[in-house]
C-alpha cells in the first residue's frame, strides 16, 4: 500500500471509528493452572467447552452429568462474556 492509502485509511478510522471490536482467541486455548483439591482449573479464554470437558475427563476431574454440552463448540471466554451459564 502506498503512503497515501495508509494516510487515507488512518484518517477514515479517526473520523469514523469502528463500532465493533473483534477479539481473536484461537491461540489462547490452554489449561494454565490446576487445583485438584479445590476442583478448579484456570484456563485461557479461547479454550472450547468441549476441549475443557475432555481434558477434565482425562485428568480425573470429569464434569457432572448434565453439564452444558450444547455449549461444546463455544469458547470459555465467549460463554463468560455472553453470560451464558445455561440456567435459562
Amino acid at each position: 500500500r502506498t503512503a497515501l492509502q495508509k494516510a487515507t485509511t488512518a484518517l477514515l478510522l479517526f473520523l469514523f471509528p469502528p463500532t465493533h471490536i473483534k477479539t481473536l482467541t484461537e491461540g489462547f486455548n490452554k489449561v494454565l493452572e490446576v487445583d485438584k483439591s479445590g476442583y478448579t482449573v484456570r484456563v485461557q479464554a479461547g479454550l472450547r467447552v468441549l476441549d475443557l470437558m475432555r481434558w477434565a475427563d482425562a485428568n480425573g476431574m470429569a464434569t457432572a452429568i448434565g453439564a452444558p454440552t450444547n455449549y461444546a463448540e463455544l469458547t470459555i471466554g465467549g460463554v463468560i462474556s455472553a453470560n451464558g451459564h445455561g440456567t435459562g
